[in-house]
């Protein structure tokens, strides 16, 4: 998100050890910003945002 922590190469690690964990993870779809925010206060491990946005 804006003024993240993470660097974007700890993200991309973040990710691929999610995945190759072989445990289900979830990522809601958000539309706009206001909805990705809200989605990571309810801290789910990421947020699916289409090319559409």
């Amino acid at each position: 998100m804006l003024y993240a922590a993470t660097t974007p190469e700890q993200k991309r690690r973040r990710l691929r050890e999610m995945l190759a964990s072989g445990t289900i993870v979830q990522f809601p779809g958000a539309f706009n910003p206001l909805s990705a925010k809200l989605i990571q206060e309810k801290g789910f491990d990421g947020v699916y945002i289409s090319g559409a946005v």
